[in-house]
């Protein structure tokens, strides 16, 4: 992958509930929050054989709030097949499965030199929901809808 961007559409329900545990949530390290939701650049990646890619992106996002601790997620890796996916995230130093992505209803295309998903359903994995429960002492739990993810990419 050469370039291109990726667009995490936030689940409206998901992230208002946040807000009301008091849970802010910030870009970092060259993403932003824009009208559609959080932007993240293509950095590489690439186009692999039977239906498996792998898009790597800068920037992350960031959780927090103010009497507990934090979540940093960065660095994401999408790693896609032709009806599923999973965004991984550095987090302390360490990779681990972040979002897992339905592509089954998202619309696919690709021209020579590029590859378009939109509406990919993004969720929280077991791995991310054990993160958040012990960040901020609340359960949080796999499956909770977290947005759309839709990545618009070039290679060469």
């Amino acid at each position: 992958m050469t370039g291109g961007k990726t667009v995490l559409v936030p689940n409206q329900e998901t992230f208002e509930a946040l807000s009301d545990m008091g849970i802010e949530i910030t870009t970092t390290g060259g993403a932003k929050f824009g009208g559609k939701g959080a932007k993240f650049t293509v950095t590489g990646g690439i186009v692999g054989e039977a239906g498996k890619d792998t898009i790597e992106h800068k920037g992350g996002l960031l959780f927090s709030r103010d009497e507990d601790g934090a979540v940093k997620v960065s660095n994401f890796t999408a790693v896609l097949g032709e009806k599923k996916g999973k965004l991984f995230a550095k987090s302390g130093g360490a990779q681990f499965a972040f979002l897992k992505l339905d592509l089954s209803e998202a619309e696919q295309s690709g021209v020579p030199g590029s590859i378009s998903i939109e509406g990919a359903e993004a969720s929280l994995t077991k791995q991310s929901a054990a993160v958040f429960s012990e960040a901020f002492a609340a359960e949080f739990r796999r499956g909770v809808p977290v947005g759309e993810l839709n990545i618009e990419a070039q290679f060469g």
